[in-house]
């Protein structure tokens, strides 16, 4: 047997796995072989429905029959809570109302009592309800099935004005910024092909920002703002692909160009410069 690693190491070796390859976290609960359902009294004291990491889940009043009326743009903003196995029940959930239905691109969703669940693309944290009540028909729901539509929405911070940001990817031909300006440092030079940049923000938008925030601010993902550790391209594809430490290997539920896509969004957004990554290295760490 080895010598056993240290507790400073462990410490150590979190971050650079967290920071690294975070962006896809979220990624691992949506498509999860099998998603697992809890309960939250933090707002509603009968409790409210969250998945395993404790992130709110809805339902929306618009579905009918049992089928999500949600596709395209309105996926996007609400992401829909997917499973590949039958789904668990956490304590004080009655397991026999839990089910699946199969969307019209063919993955399975999980239902609650016959009504499809989902995420909100604006709860950057586990705890965060900012979904309630949006257009009357999003709403947190009871353990007994009942949407919670008498609950409030939270109350939100005053907004902050937000620094100006640039719309779309850099050029190939920007000039690097100077020594010691901005949030990273300059990475691989290369033309960003700007739509796979926006496949990939499309991607982060549905599935990512849920843990990562809107603007790569972070929460119960790690932040991505002018994160260094993003420079390395073949090695975000490579554990995107494999799995990485804390990070599962979710590279088999995505096509080589969606990896390809998002992680070429995370490396040229918010400060950060690191150039595209391409289809053929994700290829070549498959």
């Amino acid at each position: 047997m080895g010598r056993p690693r240290s507790r400073s190491n462990r410490r150590r070796r979190q971050p650079l796995v967290v920071a690294c390859v975070a962006l896809l976290a979220v990624v691992a609960t949506v498509l999860a072989q099998r998603a697992s359902i809890a309960v939250s009294t933090a707002a509603a004291p009968d409790g409210y429905l969250t998945d395993a990491y404790g992130r709110s889940l809805y339902v929306n009043l618009a579905d009918e029959g049992g089928a999500s009326a949600c596709e395209g743009e309105c996926a996007a903003t609400w992401p829909p809570l997917l499973t590949r196995a039958a789904p668990t029940a956490g304590q004080d959930l009655d397991a026999s109302l839990l089910g699946t239905v199969e969307r019209s691109d063919g993955t399975t969703q999980v239902t609650y009592a016959g009504r499809p669940l989902y995420y909100f693309s604006g709860d950057t944290r586990a705890g965060e309800y900012n979904g309630q009540g949006v257009d009357d028909r999003w709403y947190l729901v009871s353990v007994n099935d009942e949407p919670l539509t008498e609950l409030p929405p939270p109350e939100l911070p005053a907004e902050q004005p937000a620094e100006p940001e640039r719309e779309g990817p850099p050029e190939a031909d920007e000039p690097p910024a100077e020594e010691g300006e901005g949030d990273a440092e300059e990475g691989e030079a290369g033309a960003i092909d700007q739509e796979l940049y926006a496949q990939g923000q499309q991607v982060f938008t549905s599935v990512c920002a849920a843990c990562h925030g809107q603007q790569g601010q972070g929460g119960v993902g790690a932040r991505l703002v002018g994160n260094q550790r993003l420079a390395d391209g073949s090695h975000v594809a490579d554990v995107i692909v494999h799995g990485f430490g804390y990070m599962p290997a979710v590279g088999a539920q995505f096509t080589d160009e969606q990896v390809a896509a998002v992680a070429t969004y995370v490396r040229n957004s918010w400060g950060n410069r690191f150039g595209p990554v391409t289809v053929e290295e994700v290829e070549s760490v498959r």
